[in-house]
């Protein structure tokens, strides 16, 4: 957020995704003063989900982007949708007091929580960004067979037995032609979308529901204290809390 005050409304980078985005809303720049519940800093993923959670649950809510929405690495990514949890040796070290032996399942399934609230999200605002089911985790040598097999023996031990396949050398060809893979996991669990749309498509949602939202609208400061602010070059936006 560190672009000049006098810059022209933000050009989306070129790309697939913005070649193919299938919303082309303009939202305003934030003039003069709102009042919301929760003002939100950055219209990417992080920032349109949470205006979707929040206005779902009534509250007021206003997204404050310095360019477009998505218009940053959440609109430029690969759009992959995989089932990975960062930390989850130490959460599972500091959870197993308080659920014992459930923390093993707790954690495995919380691997796709997110994912199940991407597809229900996706019905229930008819959000267009290509969603599909299936991932190919490919495997280059026998040390990545292993821990494929491995995976998925996990995987049928915690109920997902149906949608995890290894896949041979011969199997792996029927989906890439390339002579380089010894083998893959094929999960069904896992998704792809275009992120992009996505990420429109649940500002779109939140907007829908309420949610005021601002593009090209550089953040300058944040006021702290009994009432927060964002305050940009033409506008603020006073709320009780900021995020």
């Amino acid at each position: 957020m560190n672009a000049a005050l006098n810059k022209g409304p933000a050009q989306r980078a070129p790309s697939y995704y913005s070649a193919t985005l299938n919303d082309h809303t303009e939202y305003p720049q934030l003039k003069g003063t709102v009042q919301v519940d929760v003002a939100i800093i950055g219209g990417g993923f992080t920032g349109v989900a949470t205006a979707v959670e929040l206005a779902e649950r009534g509250l007021k809510v206003a997204i404050v982007e310095t360019n477009r929405i998505g218009w940053g690495a959440s609109g430029r990514n690969g759009g992959q949708v995989t089932g990975s949890l960062s930390g989850d040796e130490a959460m599972r070290a500091q959870m197993r007091n308080r659920l014992g032996a459930e923390v093993d399942d707790f954690i495995w399934h919380l691997r796709w929580r997110g994912h199940e609230v991407i597809e229900q999200r996706v019905a229930r605002y008819g959000i267009d960004c290509d969603l599909k089911r299936g991932h190919l985790h490919a495997a280059m040598k026998p040390s990545h067979m292993n821990e494929l097999r491995a995976f998925e023996a996990e995987a049928r031990r915690r109920g997902m037995g149906e949608q995890v396949q290894l896949l041979d050398r011969d199997g792996m060809a029927a989906h890439l032609q390339s002579p380089l893979y010894l083998g893959a996991l094929k999960n069904l669990r896992n998704l792809h979308l275009h992120p992009l749309n996505l990420c429109l498509g649940e500002a779109r949602a939140a907007h829908s529901l309420g949610a005021l939202i601002f593009e090209n609208s550089e953040v300058l400061d944040i006021v702290h204290g009994p009432r927060p602010a964002v305050v940009t070059a033409h506008g603020r936006v006073e709320a009780r809390q900021v995020m």
